[in-house]
């Protein structure tokens, strides 16, 4: 045993170099070029392009898009000298996103003490492999500044501060406004302070983008996320209502594309309704098993739990959505291996290759086992939804297993734990 222990740090150290390999191969060097992804297709906004003529304007999307505050963060970008500079510039600022996005993590498991300097090496070379984080950071994509955000808010939070938790979460929720879904929690638990200061901070921004940008122009809010009452669907499209989506029609294959296709196309509107008597069902249970623990003391745990639905419930989302998964992670990565919790550890580490299986997710990937690429193969059968959601269901069952989980009588806790497995 002490034998294998020496190699022990020579294993964690090679596991994060070669993480950060092939993170700054896949992530950081393709996000300096700025050649795809939802930040190329925003930056610049027609609205504010005249502050730099010299830049290039041809714009994906019309209008603008997201919450205002993408708009707001990137007007320093237009003190750049030259165009070729804005991707390495934007991918610095994701970069330090990134590497606080990790702290923060850490410290809200409460475990970042308890564990060895070879664990921490472990996840954030498991961070860096993170196929969606690579996805994400190589389109830079604004997630990776929400989450930051986000995290920031709720570890203030943690430490006992509301004010400021309440403008970072307004300001992360007018990036790409998933997170309201904590100001709401911040409403269960009776914390007035911090939710007042957050829809503060949201009326302002939105005045403040109705003055400059309009909210008649935003893209989000004028094109449909429905098509012919039909949320707009295909293979990489990871949510609870794509799962049912995806089990109703099958991918078309002849345009190069894999876009979803239903026969009759009536089946997609079954589906759709199905999907979202599902998404409710799960909201409404979440919220009512955290309605019922708005008096017990705020879990590190409950928390992570929270990022999940941010993944799964809207009705239209992409793999690199799924970078939020990275808190719950490493919140029972952390906890599991500082209590030696080798049950806990083994279903967080499946989960964690359900969502990024150790393969190429690539073009003509495993085409001799599969008809279509392995890509498509991983996301028509919504195996990212359903490590999320298993993620969710651990993060729960060891919720409910802390002292004082759920109110007396005691088998609440009991039943509790029974439904979630």
């Amino acid at each position: 045993m002490t034998r294998v222990r020496r190699f022990v740090p020579w294993v964690s150290a090679l596991l994060m170099l070669a993480g950060l390999a092939r993170f700054i191969q896949n992530g950081l060097i393709p996000a300096t070029r700025l050649s795809l992804g939802d930040f190329r297709a925003s930056f610049p906004t027609e609205y504010f392009a005249w502050l730099r003529p010299d830049f290039p304007t041809t714009m994906v999307w019309p209008g603008w898009t997201y919450g205002p505050v993408l708009h707001f963060v990137t007007l320093p970008l237009f003190l750049v000298p030259r165009w070729s500079m804005v991707g390495t510039v934007w991918a610095a600022v994701n970069l330090c996103a990134l590497m606080a996005s990790f702290v923060y993590a850490c410290r809200l498991s409460g475990a970042e003490r308890r564990v060895s300097w070879n664990t921490l090496a472990v996840l954030l070379g498991l961070w860096c492999w993170f196929k969606p984080l690579q996805s994400c950071f190589e389109q830079g994509n604004i997630e990776i500044l929400e989450m930051a955000v986000t995290l920031a808010a709720v570890v203030r939070f943690t430490r006992g501060r509301e004010t400021d938790p309440g403008v970072l979460l307004g300001t992360a929720t007018m990036m790409k406004f998933a997170p309201v879904g904590f100001l709401g929690w911040m409403g269960l638990r009776g914390r007035w302070r911090v939710v007042n200061a957050g829809f503060i901070t949201i009326v302002l921004l939105a005045a403040a983008a109705q003055l400059t940008l309009g909210w008649e122009n935003n893209g989000l809010w004028l094109r449909s996320l429905w098509l012919r009452g039909v949320p707009q669907i295909n293979a990489d499209t990871q949510t609870v209502i794509s799962t049912f989506l995806h089990r109703a029609g099958v991918l078309d294959l002849t345009d190069g594309y894999f876009l979803q296709r239903w026969f009759p196309d009536a089946r997609a509107a079954v589906a759709a309704r199905a999907g979202s008597v599902a998404s409710l069902a799960f909201a409404c249970g979440f919220g009512a098993l955290l309605w019922l623990r708005r008096r017990s003391r705020v879990s590190p745990v409950e928390l992570s739990a929270l990022f999940v639905p941010m993944i799964l419930l809207p009705t239209s989302n992409h793999q690199y959505y799924f970078i939020f998964a990275l808190i719950p992670f490493t919140v029972l990565f952390l906890r599991a291996a500082a209590d030696r919790q080798w049950g806990l550890l083994s279903a967080t580490l499946i989960c964690y290759l359900l969502l990024s299986p150790p393969l190429r997710l690539t073009g003509g990937d495993l085409h001799a086992y599969f008809q279509t690429p392995f890509f498509y193969v991983l996301h028509y059968n919504s195996v990212m939804a359903y490590g999320a959601l298993g993620l969710w269901a651990v993060a729960t069952y060891q919720m409910l297993g802390e002292p004082d989980a759920l109110p007396r009588p005691w088998w609440w806790r009991g039943a509790a734990r029974w439904v979630v497995v």
